[in-house]
């Protein structure tokens, strides 16, 4: 997986949105659901998606 994309896309979001992505997975209760949103993130970020959920 080529993560250069990824790091560049999300760093080019502002600073609140990074921390949305953050929380979005870290607050998630079992460690299915963080993989799940993880994965997620993931494909919300390649389509250029600011916000997740």
């Amino acid at each position: 997986m080529n993560t250069n994309g990824l790091r560049s896309s999300f760093d080019s979001l502002s600073f609140t949105h990074r921390k949305e992505y953050c929380r979005w997975i870290t607050e998630a209760r079992k460690e299915e659901t963080r993989s799940r949103r993880l994965v997620k993130a993931i494909e919300m970020l390649r389509q250029g998606i600011k916000t997740p959920g």
